[in-house]
């Protein structure tokens, strides 16, 4: 199983619950951190089957606080809080792999020199 550092997003997370397919990020990336807004977001509803994958596969799912405010407060101006954390949180554990399928969030992670795919595949226009 790879040890790499891969952060997602919520689109992500909710799209492969919704398809019964969420341990697909553990086989392929063993662990994948969620920024405390990528979890907040999720757990908003309680009910829902991603907030219920999150409880259940903790093990490998780590919510992780990110302690750059200023990167994050800057980018949120222009992109969802989620998305500005999972930037923000890459740079700080120089992170492997971010997943974003937002065109606009993965346009900052390229710019920041961070390895960009999406929730199907590397949409890359470049």
């Amino acid at each position: 199983m790879p040890n790499l550092k891969v952060i997602s997003n919520t689109t992500p997370i909710i799209a492969l619950s919704s398809i019964g397919q969420l341990e697909l990020l553990k086989k392929m990336y063993g662990k994948v951190y969620l920024p405390q807004a990528v979890y907040d977001e999720i757990m908003i509803k309680k009910d829902s089957i991603a907030a219920k994958e999150i409880i259940s596969n903790e093990s490998w799912i780590l919510k992780t606080t990110v302690n750059d405010k200023f990167t994050k407060q800057i980018l949120s101006s222009s992109i969802h809080m989620g998305e500005a954390e999972v930037i923000a949180l890459a740079n700080e554990i120089k992170a492997d792999l971010v997943i974003l399928d937002d065109y606009l969030a993965r346009q900052y992670s390229e710019k920041a020199n961070i390895k960009v795919t999406g929730t199907l595949r590397n949409i890359n226009k470049s």
